[in-house]
């Protein structure tokens, strides 16, 4: 699994590449705790090139919203692949989470919300 991530303004944008699974849960949880203690609490995660995605992977997205949403901040998700989407419709996490089909719709929703 690669990741990166680049900011812009006050949001953090993380891309997600290849599979999420307890072996890469743990970088993905180190680098979503760093953001927050740098105070980037606005996440973006980019799922587009994810096609599969378990438990932990699961664990550490919803530790990362419950530690933003604490802090005024939002995680939201892009570009699920139907693997993907199905898994959080099973778990019905995709009632909890913030789903956008692309960056820019993702990064509107913030700016919505300034003030």
């Amino acid at each position: 699994m690669k990741l990166s991530i680049n900011h812009v303004d006050d949001i953090c944008y993380f891309t997600l590449v290849g599979d999420i699974d307890s072996l890469s849960a743990g970088l993905i949880k180190e680098k979503i705790q760093s953001q927050v203690e740098a105070h980037c609490y606005k996440l973006i995660i980019d799922l587009t090139q994810v096609k599969f995605m378990d438990s932990a992977g699961l664990g550490v997205l919803v530790s990362g919203l419950k530690v933003c949403n604490k802090n005024g901040g939002d995680l939201v998700l892009v570009g699920l692949s139907e693997n993907v989407r199905e898994l959080f419709r099973i778990t019905r996490l995709d009632t909890v989470f913030k789903l956008f089909p692309d960056r820019q719709s993702a990064t509107d929703s913030f700016n919505l919300h300034k003030g």
